[in-house]
């Protein structure tokens, strides 16, 4: 039987599952496209593991995607253990690092006052 691990994040539950053959395979004959580090390759990889939808993720802040990661690595621990050896963790985890420094910097930018002149009339 497939593993499985349901999750709360706020008010909705995702169920994460255990990896199949057959999407292990896809994973390992995408991974080279993943070392630039594409959040639409990640994305496309996500509906194999969990029942959220791809544009969901968009949406997700990076503490909540850590939950769902922590879950995935528990239900996919022996597919952990396969791929060490390939390197594709490494490039998973490198391309999501990316991908999440690129989004952070985006947000900082929008957070970001513009500088402008502070003085006033009693400067």
């Amino acid at each position: 039987m497939r593993k499985q691990k349901t999750i709360k994040i706020d008010e909705r539950e995702i169920t994460v599952k255990e990896l199949r053959v057959k999407d292990i395979r896809d994973i390992i004959a995408k991974s080279d496209n993943l070392v630039g580090g594409e959040l639409d390759q990640i994305k496309d990889l996500l509906p194999l593991a969990t029942d959220l939808a791809s544009s969901e993720i968009e949406d997700m802040a990076p503490s909540e995607l850590r939950t769902i990661w922590d879950a995935f690595r528990e239900v996919n621990a022996v597919f952990f253990d396969l791929v060490a050896k390939t390197g594709i963790v490494e490039l998973l985890k490198t391309s999501v690092l990316k991908d999440l420094t690129a989004l952070f910097a985006t947000l900082s930018e929008q957070a970001t006052e513009t500088p402008g002149n502070t003085d006033t009339l009693s400067s």
